[in-house]
């Protein structure tokens, strides 16, 4: 009788790259939990790949399936959990028009609060 452990093996590395893949789906935070924590930090600067939906249209248009990065940077502080903020959305690997690939990034400034609420700054 013939032992055939191939199938087995095959099953089992297929079962644990499904299971990395998912680990890695997940690994990641949104651009409102990156927000508050360079707004919360004393250093006023957070960066970390993004898992959200912006992130996801960004691989779309950049045509990768690299890790988006989330940087922001806090410009102004308004009060402890608002400030302006420069948030930048880095795609690296994107397909450019030419057909090379090369960095897509992404630059906003935002006056937001921790809650993800915008705050408005009063003119005087």
């Amino acid at each position: 009788m013939k032992m055939r452990p191939a199938p087995l093996l095959a099953a089992v590395i297929i079962g644990t790259g499904a299971l990395l893949g998912v680990a890695y789906a997940g690994f990641g935070i949104s651009i409102k939990a990156l927000t508050a924590a360079a707004i919360r930090s004393e250093a006023g600067f957070a960066k970390s790949p993004i898992d959200d939906r912006p992130a996801t249209m960004m691989r779309m248009v950049a045509q990768t399936n690299a890790q988006t990065m989330g940087e922001v940077k806090v410009l102004e502080r308004y009060t402890d959990d608002c400030a302006k903020v420069v948030l930048s959305l880095i795609q690296p690997d994107a397909l450019k028009r030419d057909g090379s690939r090369g960095v897509l990034q992404v630059n906003t400034q935002l006056n937001v609060c921790t809650n993800g609420q915008p705050y408005k700054v009063s003119r005087k």
